[in-house]
């Protein structure tokens, strides 16, 4: 983002929550978003479908993983307890002020994160596939 606000280079591509202050700031400006919809925190700027770009949505995650083999109990408390941070308190509401959203009550599951997880690895598979890039 340096070399964006710096004038070194011309467009990056980032995660919302990077690029949102820096638009509102006046420090670049958000071209459009790769999400499904538009964001609530800034709706006025359109998604790249929107914009002409079929199916286009980019997404950045973050999971937690336990080791295979991890006890059923230990997940099972991992997942109470992790769940219970995402939808309650404060955190909810910080992570929607910087632009993230939260996971879905299935993707909070160890299965629904699991199901999330292959697809998006399938979509990305297919997105190297259709530009031509194949594992060295």
């Amino acid at each position: 983002m340096p070399d964006l606000i710096g004038g070194s280079i011309q467009a990056a591509m980032t995660e919302f929550s990077t690029a949102l202050p820096l638009h509102k700031g006046g420090q670049a400006h958000i071209i459009a978003i790769a999400a499904g919809n538009r964001s609530k925190l800034a709706p006025d700027i359109a998604t790249f479908i929107e914009s002409g770009v079929p199916n286009f949505v980019a997404q950045s995650y973050i999971g937690v993983v336990a080791p295979t083999g991890t006890p059923a109990p230990v997940i099972a408390e991992l997942h109470k307890a992790i769940a219970a941070g995402l939808t309650s308190g404060e955190a909810p509401d910080k992570l929607r002020g910087m632009g993230s959203e939260i996971a879905t009550a299935k993707q909070m599951t160890p299965d629904g994160f699991a199901d999330f997880i292959r697809t998006d690895y399938e979509n990305m598979r297919q997105a190297a596939k259709l530009a031509g890039i194949t594992p060295q």
